[in-house]
């Protein structure tokens, strides 16, 4: 097997197995060669994920071994062209001219794989991974209800829609999906543990496409390579279209190059406390931040409008979180959307090549209280 790609399979399934485990093998990696394949498969109570390597296979078989371990090995064998595994009561790891011997775990123990469930739609892993690249950033982590640390995947008109919130921001994600040919696409809506959905965005480094599957209670998530099964979210979730604005003509929309606000509203920061706001006023012509710090500290800076048209205004914002959602963009400019409320949100979204907002993406960001923000004394 090749030393780099045995590396990345290990890192990034032994990254799914607790880091404490109650037991050895909850700690352990099942590896099953067969078929030209080196499959590795680890797993928590939550969360199971596979991923296959090629490799010469001379005889079939499988063992457990420590993931903490054989990712130490692995990580030393990198740049090594061939790595040798061998079964002799222990694992036989040989790279090169180092040969190291690893206890194995009594596979008996090992659970058995979970069903795959209906097929519930395929797409592209190349759209899901920047979909969830995108949206992950504004969920909620922690598991309380309402939220309970989830996203939701909605099925609609052969679209699959993303939508992740932590209540003081969304980010919605839609592009197309075809439905899975079996029963699986009787759920419209599953809601997803995040950090499910991290350790997949881990495995859409793959070519091609993916296919989505549930039995209502768990999604498994199958690409070229890697294999993951999760529960999903039980109970009812929030009903986040109630958390979207109502369709309106926004009173100012501006175009400005992402890196330029983003840098101003970290400065902007440098005087800030934790999760404290700042004053953002804008035009057609610029966006002003005013940060009023704390001991007499304050910083006010500006960055250009490239285009604009409407009203201008003024409203409190995290600027944490309008950073988080300008890293987002991933395009070299953005679309601000203010309405003419000062309790609305601002919508950002991406600037294509042609100048044109891209469709099938959007990140909201709701203000603060604007009174919480002292104005600027010139």
């Amino acid at each position: 097997m090749n030393g780099g790609a045995l590396d990345a399979a290990t890192k990034w399934v032994a990254r799914i197995l607790a880091a404490q485990p109650h037991t050895p093998i909850l700690g352990g990696l099942l590896l099953n060669a067969g078929e030209g394949r080196l499959t590795l498969t680890g797993l928590d109570l939550d969360v199971l994920g596979s991923v296959s390597v090629s490799a010469s296979v001379l005889d079939d078989g499988e063992v457990v071994v420590s993931g903490r371990l054989l990712a130490a090995v692995t990580e030393e064998c990198v740049k090594e062209k061939e790595i040798r595994f061998e079964v002799d009561g222990a694992l036989r790891v040989t790279a090169g001219r180092s040969l190291w011997t690893l206890p194995t775990i009594d596979a008996e123990d090992w659970p058995g794989m979970p069903g795959v469930g209906e097929p519930w739609m395929a797409l592209d892993g190349a759209e899901l991974r920047a979909a969830l690249v995108r949206c992950l950033p504004a969920a909620e982590l922690a598991t309380l209800p309402p939220i309970n640390g989830s996203v939701a995947l909605e099925a609609h008109e052969k679209c699959l829609r993303v939508f992740a919130t932590d209540k003081y921001r969304v980010a919605l994600a839609v592009f197309p999906a075809d439905p899975g040919e079996g029963e699986g696409w009787r759920w419209p809506q599953l809601v997803v543990p995040v950090e499910l959905l991290q350790t997949a965005v881990g495995a859409l480094t793959d070519p091609g496409q993916v296919t989505l599957s549930t039995d209502g209670n768990s999604l498994t998530l199958i690409t070229n390579a890697h294999r993951i099964t999760g529960r999903l979210t039980a109970g009812e979730w929030i009903k986040w279209r109630s958390l979207l604005p109502a369709e309106q003509a926004p009173s100012t929309v501006l175009t400005v190059e992402t890196a330029a606000l983003s840098e101003a509203l970290k400065r902007a920061s440098t005087v800030l406390k934790e999760k404290a706001p700042v004053r953002l006023e804008y035009t057609v012509d610029e966006v002003s931040i005013y940060a009023p710090g704390i001991d007499e500290r304050d910083v006010y800076t500006t960055c250009d409008v490239l285009d604009g048209e409407g009203e201008g205004g003024v409203m409190a914002v995290s600027p944490t979180y309008l950073r988080q959602a300008l890293r987002t963009m991933k395009t070299g400019e953005t679309q601000l959307r203010f309405q003419a409320s000062v309790n609305k949100p601002v919508e950002l979204r991406p600037v294509g090549d042609d100048g044109r907002a891209v469709d099938g993406y959007k990140h909201l960001v709701w203000p603060l209280r604007l009174s919480t923000v002292r104005e600027r004394v010139t």
